[in-house]
């Protein structure tokens, strides 16, 4: 084991300077060149810093075997997305953490909850933990130096820093440097990254990918999430009978496996395809079972939205005004605010203030959808400014259809 890295552990752990440890056992350079792991440690000297530490070999030594077959039932959990299971051990390895700090198990122990708070989203323990690593870096193996970045790409990607996980999930999912058994995994998160930034080519792609990594590894849950995002995404691009196809074993096998929380989003997301499809009954009832499941959730009324834009399509005015307010006396806040100005947008059309509410448009709802970078949105509502003004000002026509053209290549 990595007896030099444990010397440094306990060390920083108790806020000792390399001077306080080494004095009158060794010189500052020969514990540098140890704790960095450069050099053999005898005996004699190891026992005194270890007494120094208040630790002894036997202690260090104890029960590794049992530590390590825990810490990978640990990460066997996470990677099947086992929470209960992961839960169950994480109180376990808090108990024995005394103990683990003491080998060469620390950092894999370390790390492993790094991800565990990234599997329960748990952010701000996560960004301590990446901070507290941080330190041991140039300490650390290979395989933990590749661990410790692929989990700055996962938190990178729940803080939105899409670029920046972009980069290094690529680059693990071009050369396999990481664990064969988190391949899937690797796949899995490229796609949601391109998910979050609305390309769906690329993100059907890796999902595609991550569905046969985990269709071999028999992962049965991530299986459904990848499924998600494969309907999701072929919904998108205009895949229609795929995307349906997905949504069928989803609905059949998420209750079997015990994803039952998950029904509600899948609901809302195949009334999306079946509004695609202009199969609006059947949408509309989709969109009820999922607000059932969601209740008074930020995601009941993402569906109750998408409920109200089909009862705008099909012209019932009265029962829209009702959903319409409820939607924009719940929604002023981050993450709901797009559905606020936009269907502000949509209350002041039906109040037949048309002015008002292009104003409202050019003045609120697009500069927001640009700064979100919610281009989707933003291409549907420059495309209905362009042509609002097609026959009313030629020169404001010109300058949105420009802006449409600008986007659209970028957005493709």
């Amino acid at each position: 084991m990595n007896i030099g890295s444990i010397i440094k552990y306990h060390r920083t752990l108790r806020s000792m300077t390399q001077s306080e440890l080494c004095n009158g056992i060794c010189s500052v350079s020969h514990l540098s060149k140890i704790e960095n792991n450069n050099k053999e440690v005898d005996g004699h000297t190891l026992e005194l810093l270890l007494e120094r530490l208040e630790l002894s070999k036997l202690y260090i030594e104890e029960s590794y075997d049992s530590y390590l077959k825990l810490l990978e039932k640990f990460l066997q959990s996470m990677i099947y997305y086992e929470k209960n299971k992961a839960n169950r051990i994480y109180t376990e390895l808090l108990e024995l953490e005394p103990l683990l700090t003491s080998t060469d198990l620390t950092f894999s122990y370390h790390l492993y909850k790094y991800r565990y708070y990234l599997l329960i989203e748990d952010l701000e323990r996560a960004q301590q933990i990446k901070t507290f690593l941080s330190q041991f870096t140039s300490v650390f193996s290979q395989h933990e130096s590749n661990l410790f970045k692929y989990l700055n790409a996962l938190l990178y990607l729940y803080q939105a820093k899409y670029s920046d996980s972009l980069e290094i999930l690529t680059c693990y999912a071009e050369d396999n440097s990481l664990s064969i058994k988190m391949q899937g995994e690797v796949f899995y998160y490229l796609s949601l990254t391109y998910s979050y930034l609305e390309n769906s080519s690329m993100c059907v792609v890796y999902a595609e990918k991550a569905f046969q990594e985990y269709s071999k590894a028999c992962n049965y849950i991530r299986q459904i999430h990848t499924q998600l995002l494969l309907s999701i995404h072929k919904t998108e691009i205009g895949l229609y009978s795929d995307a349906e196809q997905h949504f069928e074993h989803m609905l059949r096998n998420a209750p079997l496996i015990g994803e039952v929380q998950l029904l509600p989003t899948i609901y809302h997301n195949y009334a999306i395809l079946l509004s695609n499809m202009k199969e609006y009954d059947q949408a509309m009832n989709y969109f009820r079972m999922a607000m059932e499941g969601f209740q008074s959730s930020e995601k009941y009324y993402v569906s109750l939205s998408s409920y109200t834009e089909i009862l705008l399509i099909l012209d019932e005015k009265r029962e829209a005004l009702n959903h319409i307010r409820e939607i924009i006396s719940n929604t002023g806040t981050e993450p709901l605010k797009k559905y606020n100005l936009i269907f502000t947008f949509h209350l002041l059309k039906l109040e037949q203030k048309e002015k008002k509410a292009i104003k409202w448009l050019e003045n609120q709802v697009i500069p927001y959808l640009e700064k979100k970078n919610l281009m989707k949105d933003f291409i549907k509502y420059v495309r209905y400014l362009a042509e609002y003004y097609s026959d009313k000002n030629k020169e404001k026509a010109l300058f949105f259809y420009g802006l449409l053209n600008k986007k659209e290549e970028r957005f493709l």
